[in-house]
């Protein structure tokens, strides 16, 4: 615990501005089963909504138009495996890259992304969700991420991972279990960022501090509560109105070790 405090504690002074400047992906091609394979597993998997605009077409479509026909059919939705829609969903990122708009990116997720796509919503309908995205996101290591395509679709993927709709399926003794994959990305993006502050930093930590702050929320933990209604600036970052700071990232990890140690205690 020791260690892990010192490396979360290199962190305040550090923050990293990342961007991502992209254009819609051409939406008539099958997906190539060599991109990003380390976050999806998409070997002759043919997007639904990839077979109904040329390129060009697709490009000359407003925003809006791209929203409403990236929808699934409701006829379709219901038959698609948790496989599927998880590539659909991850598939989205042309339109998803609108959560970097907000002033967090988990505001934008919420309102952007979760908030317009029904593909994730049904999602996340689906029993043993958590357990299916917990395990792609332990598969994946930072270091191994090398270019902004695939840096985004991880950036997803974690979002995806830390919403409340994924971590209330967690039973309680599931929940240590969760707690130990969201510690263990805090602190492997803190020592990564002790090799290259240049390029990891504070920023990337926002949405392993909402991944924790959600589990503290969901199980109602009454000190972190608390703390929430006197803290107006943890209260502003989980309201989505900010991103993390080191006030945040020392919260969060001061009540969420609190937690975790009690709820190890009640499971023994």
């Amino acid at each position: 615990m020791k260690v892990r405090n010192q490396i979360i504690s290199t962190l305040f002074l550090l923050i990293l501005l990342l961007s991502c400047n992209k254009k819609d992906e051409p939406l008539d091609l099958v997906i190539d089963e060599n991109v990003c394979s380390q976050l999806t597993d998409t070997t002759g998997f043919n997007l639904y909504h990839y077979q109904y605009f040329s390129k060009e077409d697709w490009y000359n479509l407003s925003h809006v138009d791209k929203v409403k026909n990236r929808q699934l059919p409701e006829e379709l939705l219901k038959k698609m495996t948790m496989e599927q829609l998880f590539n659909n969903c991850m598939w989205w990122e042309d339109l998803a890259a609108d959560m970097l708009l907000f002033n967090s990116n988990q505001g934008g997720f919420r309102a952007a992304y979760y908030g317009r796509f029904n593909g994730i919503q049904e999602l996340y309908k689906r029993e043993g969700i958590h357990l299916f995205l917990e395990e792609k996101v332990k598969n994946i290591d930072l270091k191994d991420i090398t270019t902004n395509k695939c840096w985004f679709y991880n950036h997803i993927l974690e979002y995806m991972y830390i919403q409340p709709e994924c971590l209330v399926q967690y039973s309680k003794n599931e929940t240590i279990r969760c707690m130990d994959v969201l510690f263990a990305k805090t602190e492997r993006r803190a020592y990564l960022t002790t090799i290259d502050s240049q390029k990891w930093g504070l920023y990337g930590l926002s949405q392993w501090m909402h991944g924790i702050g959600n589990i503290m929320i969901i199980n109602e933990y009454k000190p972190f509560l608390d703390e929430m209604e006197k803290d107006m600036e943890l209260k502003s970052f989980f309201a989505c109105r900010m991103e993390n700071t080191s006030n945040v990232v020392s919260k969060v990890s001061t009540f969420g070790t609190e937690f975790y140690n009690k709820l190890k205690n009640e499971t023994k």
